[in-house]
C-alpha cells in the first residue's frame, strides 16, 4: 500500500543509555553459564527479536576482533499499515547495529510476510550495506525447508503460491478499476479484506530502495554467490506459477517482479556465509555450547497439515454466545473458493489450474456460484418415497456433468457470473495468507541440560496445521529422548503467533482416528504454565480490520502469564483497565520479574524497558524502543 511520497523521514538518533540502564545487570562472569538477553523491539505490527548470549571469557569461542557475545536475530519487519512503520523500524535496526557491532551469528526469517521481513529490504536499511560501510555481517541464515530450491514439494508449494498471488494481483487491478464506478471500495468489505492480505506482501512505495535491483545484481555477480544466483533465477521461474496457468497452451506467461518478501529471503541468502534449511525433528546446537540448543518444530512436511488453517468443529456444541465451538483453538472463520469455477472476470480463466478453478474436486464434488453442490443431499418432502438412492445420485451426477461441459469448460467464459470473482478472490487471498503463515519456521530454544532447562518458543505465525504437526515429534539429544509435549510444559517465554489472532495459538489436539478421544486432548497453550507472553501487536493499526489480539485468547494468555504480557503498544484492547493492567517493565534499570508461583521459575530473571524512545514525531511520548529480559544461563 503506497503512502504519500511527500512524507518526511525522521533520522532520529537514539538516546545514549544512562547509568540507570545498567542498574541490576549481571555480568557474564556472575552467572555459571553466561547471560542470555532477549530484546523484543516495539516497532508496531511486526516481529523483531534480538537474542544475545554473553559468555565468560574462558568460554568465548569467537575471534578476538568480534564482540564477546553471540547474536541471533529472529525476523525484522513491520506491516505497511503501521503508521511511520518504516521510520520506526529504521530506528530499531540502528539499535541492532550498535548493539551487535554489525555481526549477526544467526538470522532467522520465519516466513514470507512483510511484517517479518521488510526491514531487510527497506530504504536505508543497514542490511543493504556492506559490513565495513555500516551494514551487517551474517554468518548463518536459517529458513524453513519450504524455501529450499530443488526440493520437489517445496518447489510445488511456491509454484502454487505464485499462481495464487498472480490471481490476487489481477483481482486487485480489477477492484481498482471499479473506483471510477459507483462502488465505494472504502466500504466494500471483500475488497478491504483482500487488500489486507495483499498488503502482507507490500512495502510502501516511498520505502522501497531505488537501487534495490542494482544491489542484487552486484551481489549475484560475486563468484562466491554463483550457485545461489542460479537457485534464485530458478526460484523466480518456479514462482511464476509453472505448476499453474503459466506456460499452458494459449496463455502467455507473464513474468512478474519478485515480491519484497522474496527479495528479502534472497538478500539473506546472498549476504549469509551459510544458509540452513530447517526440517522438523532437527536439533541445532547454538555456538557449539552444551547449554543452548534449538529444536525445529515446524513447518510440517505433510502438505495436508500445511494447508490446515482452521480448527475442527465440535459437533453439536455451542459456546456461551451460541457460536460453534472448536477443538483446537479459541475461534475460527469460514470460507470457500466458489466463484473462481464460474467467473471470467480476471481474464485468465482459460489457463487457471484445476486446483484453482475447481478447488474441491478432489473431495468428490463440484462448486457453483452459490458454494458447494452437495452430491448427496437429504430428500425433500416433495421427492417420491420410492426414489432410490441410486437414482438420486445419478441426477446429481448428470447435473454436475452438465455444469462441467457447459460452464467449466475452457471457452465458456461468457456463460459465467461475472461478479463472483469478488468474493472468490478474497477467499483465495485468505487461503494464501493462511498457507504462508503455516510455512512458518518454528523454533523452541532450550537452555541448560537437555530435557531440564527453560524453553523459549518462537512460532512465527504458525496456524493450526503447523501446531498439530509437532505433537508427536521426538528428539534425540545426548542419549535422551525429548518430545514436544515436554518442551511445551517447560516453555517460559512464548512469542504469541500472528499478533494474537484466533487460530495461531492452539489449545487442544484433536484427531478422530487416534487416542485423542471425542473432545481431543490438552495441547499447546494449555500445557504451558508460568510464562511471559510477547505479542507484537499495535491496536491502532489493526483496529476495524482484525481482532488482534483475539479476546478469549488474550484473556487466557493473561491467566497463563499471570498478566506478564509484553506488547508492541502500551494498551489493553480488547480489554480495559478494569480487568487489571498487564504486567510489564516500567523502569530503565533491570528489575526482578514478578513471580508469585511457588516454584519461583523466574528467580534471578530480570527485565527492563529501553532508555530511548521512538522519535516523538513517530509516536506518543513514553514509547520505549524495546523491552529486554535478562536470564542467567546454567
Amino acid at each position: 500500500m503506497a503512502q504519500n511520497k511527500s512524507r518526511k523521514e525522521h533520522d532520529s538518533t537514539e538516546t545514549r543509555q544512562s547509568p540507570a540502564a545498567d542498574q541490576g545487570e549481571l555480568k557474564p562472569d556472575e552467572s555459571e553459564g553466561g547471560l542470555l538477553q532477549i530484546r523484543m523491539y516495539r516497532q508496531g505490527l511486526g516481529d523483531c527479536f534480538l537474542l544475545s548470549i554473553k559468555q565468560k571469557e574462558e568460554q568465548n569461542t569467537k575471534p578476538k576482533e568480534e564482540p564477546n557475545a553471540f547474536h541471533i536475530l529472529i525476523d525484522c519487519g513491520v506491516h505497511s499499515w503501521q503508521k511511520n512503520g518504516g521510520d520506526r523500524l529504521r530506528q530499531v535496526m540502528k539499535n541492532i547495529r550498535e548493539v551487535t557491532g554489525g555481526c549477526l551469528d544467526i538470522v532467522v526469517g520465519t516466513h514470507e510476510h512483510v511484517d517479518h521481513l521488510s526491514g531487510f529490504v527497506l530504504k536505508k536499511s543497514p542490511f543493504l550495506k556492506e559490513h565495513t560501510n555500516g551494514g551487517f555481517k551474517i554468518k548463518k541464515f536459517y529458513a524453513a525447508w519450504t524455501e529450499k530450491v530443488g526440493d520437489d514439494v517445496a518447489d510445488a508449494l511456491r509454484s502454487k503460491h505464485g499462481t495464487a498471488r498472480h490471481i490476487i494481483d489481477k483481482a486487485m487491478e480489477k477492484y481498482e478499476s471499479l473506483k471510477s464506478t459507483a462502488v465505494n471500495l472504502d466500504e466494500h468489505v471483500p475488497y478491504q479484506q483482500l487488500k489486507a492480505v495483499h498488503d502482507f506482501h507490500l512495502v510502501p512505495e516511498d520505502d522501497i530502495p531505488e537501487n534495490l535491483q542494482d544491489i542484487f545484481k552486484e551481489l549475484k555477480s560475486r563468484p562466491v554467490n554463483k550457485q545461489i544466483a542460479v537457485d534464485i533465477e530458478r526460484d523466480g521461474i518456479i514462482r511464476q506459477g509453472t505448476g499453474g496457468f503459466a506456460g499452458q497452451a494459449g496463455v502467455e506467461q507473464e513474468r512478474t517482479e519478485p515480491t519484497m518478501c522474496e527479495f528479502a529471503i534472497n538478500l539473506l541468502r546472498l549476504r549469509a556465509e551459510h544458509t540452513c534449511y530447517c526440517t522438523p525433528g532437527e536439533v541445532i546446537p547454538i555456538m557449539n555450547q552444551p547449554q543452548l540448543r534449538a529444536y525445529v518444530l515446524g513447518p510440517p512436511t505433510d502438505v495436508t497439515l500445511l494447508k490446515k488453517d482452521l480448527p475442527t468443529k465440535v459437533r453439536g456444541e455451542k459456546d456461551e454466545h451460541g457460536h460453534s465451538s472448536y477443538h483446537e483453538t479459541y475461534l475460527t472463520p469460514s470460507a470457500n473458493l466458489s466463484g473462481f469455477a464460474y467467473s471470467p472476470a480476471l481474464g485468465i480463466d482459460g489457463g487457471l489450474p484445476d486446483y484453482i478453478r475447481k478447488p474441491f474436486d478432489q473431495l468428490g464434488w463440484e462448486i457453483n456460484s452459490r458454494g458447494n453442490l452437495n452430491p448427496y443431499p437429504k430428500k425433500t418432502k416433495e421427492q417420491s418415497k420410492d426414489e432410490s438412492e441410486k437414482e438420486l445420485k445419478k441426477k446429481w451426477k448428470d447435473a454436475r456433468s452438465f455444469l462441467k461441459q457447459n460452464y467449466q469448460a475452457q471457452g465458456q467464459d461468457w456463460r459465467k457470473i461475472d461478479s463472483d470473482w469478488l468474493m472468490s478472490a478474497n477467499t483465495l487471498g485468505l487461503h494464501l495468507d493462511s498457507d504462508t503463515n503455516n510455512t512458518s519456521l518454528v523454533l523452541a530454544l532450550e537452555t541448560g541440560n537437555p530435557g531440564e532447562g527453560d524453553v523459549f518458543l518462537f512460532v512465527g505465525d504458525a496456524q493450526v496445521g503447523n501446531w498439530i504437526s509437532w505433537r508427536n515429534l521426538k528428539f534425540q539429544v545426548d542419549g535422551k529422548t525429548i518430545d514436544t509435549l515436554d518442551l511445551l510444559k517447560r516453555t517460559r517465554l512464548y512469542k504469541v503467533g500472528h499478533h494474537g489472532s484466533h487460530n495461531a495459538t492452539v489449545k487442544r489436539y484433536y484427531n478422530k482416528d487416534d487416542e485423542s478421544g471425542q473432545n481431543g486432548t490438552t495441547y499447546g497453550l494449555e500445557l504451558m504454565e508460568d510464562i511471559i507472553a510477547m505479542i507484537p501487536v499495535s491496536h491502532l493499526t489493526v483496529a476495524n480490520r482484525w481482532e488482534m489480539p483475539h479476546k478469549p485468547l488474550y484473556e487466557r494468555l493473561r491467566e497463563k502469564a499471570k498478566r506478564r504480557i509484553l506488547r508492541s503498544d502500551m494498551r489493553m484492547e480488547p480489554l480495559n483497565s478494569s480487568d487489571g493492567e498487564d504486567c510489564r517493565p516500567v523502569a530503565t534499570g533491570f528489575e526482578d520479574i514478578p513471580d508469585q508461583s511457588s516454584r519461583r521459575v523466574f528467580d534471578n530473571w530480570k527485565w527492563r524497558m529501553s532508555t530511548s524512545n521512538f522519535n516523538p514525531m513517530q509516536s506518543e511520548s513514553g514509547d520505549p524502543l524495546y523491552y529486554e529480559i535478562q536470564i542467567p544461563l546454567k
